[in-house]
């Protein structure tokens, strides 16, 4: 169910953000000056409404790996964000998928895929910092484990069907 999956995750995630998030702001009063630290707030702050990757790409237009990027200590949980993001939406897409084309489901996800997919390298030369941090780019990464967890499901059920069938 959504219920547990949101429950799981919650207990999974939020308690070790919430203690790393703590730790580094009380290192930060002690150590940060107040502009910096000013800045490493509003990160935590986007960080706790997992919107951090809009934050990221807004604020800062070097690159995820550039030497500046070493500042910013919660610049990884851009990717935490995008997830959460997905984890938001994509229930919502499997309610419509299954509630009007329950049949099209494994091609609908196909589709979102390669869609995203395509957006992703179309766009990742001209707009390099938007593509890397929002969802519609990134979105086919996710998607892709979707459709391998639904082979998966698909496959047992199929197993378990010729396993019965085999059995009678």
């Amino acid at each position: 169910s959504f219920h547990k999956f949101y429950l799981r995750r919650i207990k999974r995630l939020i308690p070790a953000l919430l203690f790393i998030t703590i730790f580094t702001l009380t290192l930060g009063f002690i150590i940060l000056l107040p502009s910096p630290l000013v800045l490493f707030a509003e990160s935590i702050i986007y960080q706790l409404g997992f919107i951090s990757n809009f934050h990221f790409w807004h604020h800062y237009h070097f690159g995820y790996m550039a030497e500046t990027a070493l500042r910013l200590p919660f610049l990884h949980t851009w990717s935490l964000s995008l997830e959460e993001q997905f984890y938001l939406i994509f229930p919502i897409f499997l309610i419509l998928i299954f509630k009007y084309f329950k049949k099209y489901l494994f091609l609908s996800i196909c589709v979102c895929f390669f869609f995203s997919l395509g957006l992703s390298h179309i766009s990742s030369s001209v707009y390099k910092s938007f593509t890397f941090y929002m969802l519609p780019f990134r979105g086919w990464e996710l998607l892709a484990g979707s459709l391998v967890a639904y082979l998966k499901v698909y496959q047992s059920k199929n197993y378990k069907l010729n396993e019965n069938s085999i059995l009678s």
